[in-house]
């Protein structure tokens, strides 16, 4: 009788492991992409207030294609959950390193806010699809984003710390 308490308490501890690891990816990953692009869009103020409202613009522009997208071609953001768990892996975890990548790069180089608009572009591609896509299967684009964000972040730090 002991054992069976104590596989069900196992069971019970790694469901709430689970749980807890599921949360902070799905909500996390998007908290933490709206946090980078607030962060941006707040620099670019402090630099002019022209710098700024092009901050502003470039962030807001992906966010109005996504939900046009969302509203009007729902279908569009439902394909993501059709395709297989590795290749959505790979396409989240390219678009986190991606990400880094413009952050990194590109972020001031011009004075288009690249940096704004892939980082509102991937938050509204991760969130759009979710709330179109049925079932979990859409999430596996959020392990991978946070993985290459994770990753990019061990292997050559954060871009926007310097």
């Amino acid at each position: 009788m002991t054992n069976g308490n104590s596989s069900k308490t196992d069971r019970t501890k790694l469901e709430a492991i689970y749980g807890f690891a599921r949360s902070l990816t799905v909500y996390g990953t998007p908290i933490f992409l709206a946090l980078i692009g607030l962060y941006l869009i707040i620099q670019a103020f402090s630099q002019s207030f022209t710098i700024g409202l092009r901050s502003l613009a470039g962030s807001l522009f992906p966010l109005v294609m996504g939900s046009f997208l969302y509203v009007f071609n729902r279908k569009l953001f439902r394909r993501t959950a059709e395709v297989s768990t590795v290749v959505g892996f790979l396409s989240g975890f390219a678009m986190g390193i991606i990400l880094m990548l413009v952050l990194e790069v590109m972020r001031r180089a011009t004075g288009i806010p690249v940096g704004e608009f892939v980082v509102w572009g991937c938050f509204s591609v991760l969130v759009f699809s979710s709330m179109s896509s049925p079932g979990d299967k859409v999430f596996v684009y959020y392990y991978g984003a946070l993985s290459g964000l994770l990753v990019y972040v061990i292997v050559r730090g954060f871009p926007l710390a310097s």
